[in-house]
């Protein structure tokens, strides 16, 4: 393992992706990132990922995406930017540009947030909360379904004391992880519930339970 890489480090590398795969325009890019990320509902644990699955490279991108990152919407972020750079930057959807795009993912992390809560913040100024596209009820569940939301009972290691994500689309479905959070006797080895809740929540459709 080498050295950690230093602040004028990254910043040479930044200058170099965005020269060599950007064009020379990182704000077109965020712009390109966040248009394909939000320009529709799209169902991509339950329906894109599945339609992947057909293909022999995409397979290999799914398996590389379900063994590298664990979170769902960090799955989505990674699918989403790949889409991103196989619409505008000619990049096929393959196990090589997988790893590119995570490795963007990684390197440009605080400017994609940002970027995205910009735009978020301007969207929701402009069209206000009622006019937002969301995922329906049933499209949400299956979803949920997708990234592993069962019902209560069936979650073997259920633990009252812990704090969970609820479905909201389907009665006593959960996602299958015990989440700590403030003030409990709960083990710390886990995820704090509020960090997790956007990890594995679907918007307008989860809600987070915390025992008293």
């Amino acid at each position: 393992m080498g050295l950690p890489k230093t602040a004028e480090d990254l910043e040479a590398e930044k200058e170099q992706v965005i020269e060599d795969i950007f064009d020379g325009d990182l704000n077109k890019f965020l712009k390109r990132l966040y248009r394909v990320s939000n320009g529709k509902a799209i169902r991509v644990h339950s329906k894109m990922i599945p339609e992947w699955k057909k293909d022999k490279d995409k397979r290999r991108v799914i398996r590389w995406i379900n063994k590298n990152l664990d979170w769902p919407k960090h799955k989505v972020e990674i699918v989403h930017l790949l889409r991103t750079l196989e619409r505008y930057y000619d990049a096929e959807i393959n196990k090589d540009n997988v790893i590119l795009a995570y490795e963007l993912w990684d390197l440009f992390s605080d400017e994609i947030t940002n970027h995205f809560q910009k735009s978020w913040n301007e969207v929701i100024k402009r069209k206000g909360w009622g006019r937002i596209k969301r995922l329906s009820k049933a499209d949400s569940l299956k979803e949920q379904l997708a990234i592993g939301y069962k019902h209560v009972n069936d979650f073997e290691d259920f633990d009252r004391k812990a704090a969970h994500v609820y479905s909201t689309a389907k009665k006593d479905y959960l996602y299958p992880e015990n989440f700590y959070h403030s003030g409990d006797k709960f083990s710390k080895q886990g995820c704090y519930i509020y960090i997790a809740f956007p990890l594995v929540g679907i918007s307008g459709f989860s809600r987070i339970d915390v025992p008293n």
